[in-house]
C-alpha cells in the first residue's frame, strides 16, 4: 500500500504535479476494495480519483470508475512517472477512465469496432473507405465517430485518432 507520505515523495520536484488542498485529483491507494473504500471514493464526489490496488476484477473496475475514479494503476506497476501520468490524465480527462496494464494504457470504453474504425482513419482513409471496409453505412461510421468523440471529450476526428495512438489502442 502507498502510503500519503509515499505519494507526496514521489511527486516531489516533479512541475506537473502540485500538491494542494483541496485537491483537483485524489489519490486513493488501496490492497484490496472493501465497503470502506467504496464509501471513500464516494466521499471524493467530484473530483477526479486515481485509484491504486493490486488488483481489480473487471465488475470492480466498472463500480469505481462509476464512483468517479478516472485512472486505475496496479499497485506494482507504479513509478512516479507513471502515478504522475495517471494524476494529469485524471485531472484533464475525469470522465474518460484510464486503466494501466503494465506499460499499456487500456480505454475500456473504446469497444473493438471504434478501435477498428480510428485505425483505419489512422491509416488515411476517409469516411467512404471506412464504411466500406466496414461494411457500414457512412452514416454509421460517422455516428460512431461522433460517439467516441463526445464520450472523450475530444474536439475532432483528428483529436480521436491522436487520443487512441497515445494511449496504445491504435
Amino acid at each position: 500500500m502507498i502510503a500519503a507520505e509515499g505519494v507526496r515523495r514521489m511527486f516531489d520536484g516533479n512541475d506537473g504535479v502540485l500538491l494542494q488542498k483541496p485537491a483537483a485529483v485524489h489519490v486513493v491507494a488501496v490492497a484490496t476494495l472493501t465497503d470502506q473504500t467504496h464509501d471513500d471514493l464516494a466521499a471524493c464526489a467530484g473530483v477526479p480519483i486515481v485509484l491504486v490496488v493490486d488488483d481489480l476484477t473487471d465488475q470492480e473496475y466498472k463500480q469505481v470508475c462509476d464512483r468517479g475514479v478516472a485512472a486505475v494503476v496496479p499497485t506494482a506497476e507504479v513509478t512516479k512517472e507513471l502515478l504522475g501520468a495517471a494524476v494529469t490524465g485524471a485531472a484533464r480527462h475525469p470522465r474518460s477512465p484510464i486503466r494501466y496494464e503494465g506499460t499499456r494504457v487500456v480505454l475500456p470504453r473504446l469497444d473493438a469496432r471504434e478501435i477498428r474504425l480510428l485505425t483505419l482513419f489512422s491509416n488515411g482513409m476517409n469516411t467512404h473507405e471506412v464504411a466500406v471496409a466496414l461494411h457500414l453505412s457512412e452514416r454509421m461510421v460517422k455516428r460512431i465517430l461522433a460517439r467516441v468523440i463526445d464520450r472523450h471529450q475530444l474536439r475532432n476526428r483528428s483529436h480521436a485518432v491522436a487520443y487512441a495512438l497515445r494511449y496504445g489502442c491504435i
